[in-house]
């Protein structure tokens, strides 16, 4: 079995509570989230998600080392 393709999408995760605060005035209402999906060649895929503060670098990553892959 060989990965024929390797997706990904941001999606934004609304707090239901609205709004975590913490000190010094720093706020989020949104969580940043990647979807990631593996294909592979026996027609079999994988997901997984990532929520955390490092979803924008993995992002980053995927579409520099691998910019051939299918983002959606």
């Amino acid at each position: 079995m060989k990965i024929t393709a390797i997706k990904f999408w941001k999606v934004d995760l609304p707090l239901r509570e609205g709004r975590y605060s913490w000190s010094n005035g720093n706020f989020v209402e949104v969580f940043d989230s990647t979807v990631v999906a593996v294909e592979t060649d026996a027609g079999i895929t994988g997901y997984a998600e990532w929520v955390r503060p490092t979803c924008r670098l993995m992002r980053w990553g995927f579409a520099v080392a691998w910019p051939s892959w299918g983002r959606k």
